[in-house]
């Protein structure tokens, strides 16, 4: 849903602006709506869901090898140009 959203999972939540949570929160009704039509969520071509269990997995949306590591104990998977850590 970050990914979506465009807005990098390690940043902190206390960093979003109102901006950025409105959008997130649009993000979340999109695919937790379309993961109810499918009852899964969805291994599309143009979703991350899609692309980051690859040997060598970029980012659908614009080609860039894909970033990971463990987050509050699970993998996290994202594009590094296309949710920028603002820094």
């Amino acid at each position: 849903m970050c990914w979506r959203a465009r807005i990098n999972p390690l940043r902190p939540a206390r960093d979003l602006t109102a901006s950025d949570v409105t959008t997130l929160h649009r993000a979340m009704r999109r695919v937790l709506h379309d993961s109810i039509k499918a009852a899964r969520v969805p291994p599309r071509r143009t979703w991350l869901t899609g692309a980051r269990d690859t040997p060598a997995p970029t980012c659908p949306r614009c080609g860039t090898p894909l970033e990971s590591r463990r987050l509050s104990g699970r993998r996290t998977v994202w594009c590094p140009q296309c949710q920028p850590d603002g820094a």
